[in-house]
């Protein structure tokens, strides 16, 4: 579904971050995550088939935004894993220690501008099934009007996470 060229420029990014680092086992599923608060920054990869830059609004639209949200965590740790969008999104959920407090910057990555990633912070975000919108502010670089497939690699996160099954208060 995604260009060559985003998966070699996010392939390269994440390899030059780890290099020379050793394989670790396959992270638990999340049917056997036991805590819902990480003691270890999280970051988080996140595709879609498409985007809308609303440069006035400063607003970002991305569509057919995949459900399957990967996580890892920052050297020294080799941890990763999955969630789905809705948990993504409550991260948002204005707990004190989550995004909707201090938001996270990212860099998008957009099919046919994989030279030219930007990074953003990522302010306000709206679920509406596979569209995501989120209120923006570029911090460095320029997003293109439309594009197709992008990567958003988002900041780290520290704090409560609803995993499932796990997190009933969330």
């Amino acid at each position: 579904m995604f260009s060559t060229s985003i998966v070699s420029a996010l392939a390269t990014i994440i390899i030059s971050a780890g290099a020379n680092m050793p394989l670790q086992a396959a992270p638990a599923p999340l049917s056997q995550v036991t805590s819902n608060t990480t003691e270890k920054p999280l970051l988080f990869v996140m595709t879609a088939g498409g985007m809308t830059m609303e440069t006035e609004s400063k607003t970002l639209v991305l569509t057919d935004v995949s459900n399957d949200i990967v996580w890892f965590t920052d050297r020294p740790g080799r941890d990763a894993g999955h969630m789905d969008l809705k948990q993504f999104m409550s991260l948002w959920a204005g707990r004190p220690d989550d995004f909707g407090n201090v938001p996270p910057n990212a860099v998008i990555i957009a099919a046919g501008h994989e030279q030219t990633p930007a990074v953003i912070e990522i302010l306000q975000p709206a679920r509406d099934g596979s569209t995501l919108t989120f209120d923006i502010e570029i911090i460095d670089g320029t997003l293109p009007p439309q594009a197709g497939e992008v990567t958003l690699v988002v900041d780290p996160f520290m704090g409560t996470v609803c995993f499932p099954g796990v997190s009933p208060n969330c």
